[in-house]
């Protein structure tokens, strides 16, 4: 977890409201664990009542430091190290939120070359990314904000500049919406990305643009091979689908009815 890339109060343990509906009651879903991942945050010398200035503070907390592509390795490494315990390929739903989404899309849309890291890196496939009120086109969010969420333009080019640096022309190579759908597409043949992509956003989303969405389900329409849901589960401010815990569960459980089909 860890909102923005970079919130120390958001944690692995965020997704409890999750677990506790989706292991309140006997379901017909085929569902027996849920993991949740931490990574390592970016700086946030500007948190509210938790900053962190390695330079003003005297001291180092690398955890509270990283810097693309830290946080896409340390999403690979913890699926990896699942696949090491049992985990397989095509046996689970990879579920995110916000940044979280552009993380996971990063993680296993593309390879770990990609991002310079080596094949060990390589997480097992999900059978499908449940998606909601993500971060998908970095320029967009800082460029193309719509008259509602216009004063945030100048919040997203500090927050993604310290994860992924000054250099916009990369902001738009690591953005999810760019990535080539014919490469995409082969990857998909050989069933090294998801077969389900379920994407869905809140209207009343009060901090991420509807752009947002519109641009990574048009782009994902474009990959041969994949099936493409856009949701409905997700409904009120921001990080209500994770905070009840509702939002987030009934889409993986739409998720779980459409792989059955």
């Amino acid at each position: 977890m860890g909102g923005a890339w970079r919130d120390p109060h958001l944690s692995a343990s965020s997704i409890e409201p999750q677990v506790a509906l989706a292991f309140r009651e006997p379901t017909q879903s085929p569902l027996v664990a849920i993991c949740s991942i931490n990574y390592t945050l970016a700086k946030f010398p500007n948190h509210p009542d938790d900053p962190y200035d390695p330079e003003l503070d005297c001291h180092a907390d690398p955890a509270r430091e990283g810097e693309h592509p830290q946080q896409v390795a340390d999403t690979m490494r913890s699926l990896v190290f699942l696949q090491s315990i049992g985990l397989e390929s095509h046996s689970y739903i990879l579920s995110c939120h916000s940044c979280g989404s552009c993380i996971a899309l990063q993680a296993i849309l593309q390879p770990p070359s990609f991002y310079g890291l080596s094949d060990a890196y390589t997480p097992p496939c999900p059978a499908a990314i449940v998606s909601l009120n993500g971060l998908y086109d970095l320029p967009a969010l800082v460029d193309e904000q719509d008259a509602e969420h216009q004063h945030l333009g100048a919040a997203y080019r500090t927050m993604i500049g310290n994860v992924f640096g000054d250099n916009e022309e990369a902001w738009a190579l690591l953005s999810p919406t760019r990535f080539d759908s014919e490469m995409l597409a082969t990857r998909a043949q050989v069933r090294c990305i998801p077969s389900l992509l379920l994407v869905a956003a809140s209207e009343l989303d009060q901090l991420v643009p509807g752009n947002q969405i519109d641009k990574m389900e048009q782009s994902l329409r474009k990959i041969k091979g994949v099936d493409v849901i856009r949701g409905f589960r997700s409904v009120g401010y921001h990080a209500m689908p994770w905070e009840t815990g509702t939002g987030l569960w009934q889409s993986v459980q739409d998720a779980f009815t459409f792989l059955d089909r």
